[in-house]
């Protein structure tokens, strides 16, 4: 599921306030284990400068954990945040007057 509250995020903002950080594990790692482990390990350094100026965003986020999602993340330096689920979820009338995009994983 992607969220997209109708905010713009300056990519050239983003980037001068990211603080660049090296993971504890390669990427290639992380994304080898199960995805329910992917949240306390896989991150994006851009959230958070840009929820700091954009706290909706988080406010997303948060609300995509608890509504069950595996792992939640802002794509690239903004403003949609996706959500990875189980299965599918109702979940759209959580989010009034925002743009969502229900999809499937195919392999």
């Amino acid at each position: 599921m992607v969220v997209s509250p109708g905010i713009h995020c300056s990519t050239a903002e983003a980037y001068r306030h990211v603080e660049a950080r090296q993971p504890e594990m390669p990427l290639k790692e992380i994304l080898k284990r199960p995805l329910a482990e992917w949240k306390d390990t896989l991150g994006n350094d851009f959230e958070p400068s840009v929820f700091a100026t954009y706290p909706i965003l988080r406010d997303i986020k948060e609300k995509l954990y608890l509504r069950g999602a595996w792992y939640a993340s802002m794509s690239g330096s903004g403003s949609s945040i996706f959500g990875l689920f189980d299965q599918p979820r109702d979940i759209g009338k959580d989010f009034p007057g925002m743009q969502i995009w229900f999809g499937k994983l195919t392999q």
